[in-house]
């Protein structure tokens, strides 16, 4: 304890605080600080039975964007005049010029049409019902359909040629049936496709119809 110069108790020395910056706040407060809340750790997808060496990957569920019913129609109507005109009009007029001139005889033209119109319809049928259960089934008909187009005019493509007193005998038959390999491809597709479908509903239409 100090004395005064004339004995009287002096004050305790105070602490100067003017260099420390300011003054302590109480705990619980804050002094012009806002508070920081951690924001909350992102949920992460765990396969079932994993490992967990996905867990550093957020989910991310796949999205498809399926065109209307009413679109699909719309564009399988444009699309059919085409078809038409691939397997009805440009047939029907070549057979028919050639058997004007003789070089193709005993052709029914009217199994031209038919045939024609079946493969139109089912094509646009398959394109309308792609997003469904039903593509797979629709386009295994319109691949055997056509399989079944260049097999039965494989026994009418010929073309008979007189040169001089002798006809030469020209055959494309061949060349037909070695076409019809092309669709046969698309009936393995087509069974595949309704076999997936069955199996594992939807899966395909990620890359069918990516968003």
């Amino acid at each position: 304890m100090n004395r005064g110069p004339v004995g009287a108790l002096a004050e305790a020395p105070r602490a100067s605080y003017g260099s420390m910056g300011p003054a302590p706040t109480a705990p619980g407060r804050t002094a012009g600080v806002a508070a920081w809340n951690a924001p909350a750790p992102p949920e992460f997808f765990r396969p079932p039975g994993g490992d967990g060496a996905s867990d550093q990957f957020p989910a991310a569920a796949p999205t498809v964007r399926i065109p209307s019913l009413s679109r699909r129609i719309a564009f399988g109507a444009l699309r059919l005049l085409p078809l038409l005109t691939l397997y009805v009009v440009f047939p029907y007029l070549g057979f028919q010029g050639l058997t004007q001139y003789g070089l193709v005889e005993g052709l029914p033209l009217s199994q031209v049409l038919f045939f024609g119109v079946g493969l139109a319809i089912l094509s646009t049928a398959a394109y309308v019902a792609r997003p469904t259960r039903a593509f797979g089934p629709l386009s295994t008909a319109s691949s055997l359909a056509k399989v079944a187009y260049l097999l039965y005019f494989a026994g009418f493509a010929w073309a008979a040629v007189s040169v001089s007193t002798a006809t030469v005998r020209l055959d494309f038959g061949t060349l037909l049936e070695l076409l019809a390999l092309v669709p046969a491809f698309g009936v393995a597709a087509g069974v595949l496709t309704t076999v997936q479908d069955v199996r594992h509903p939807g899966e395909r239409l990620r890359f069918d119809y990516p968003a």
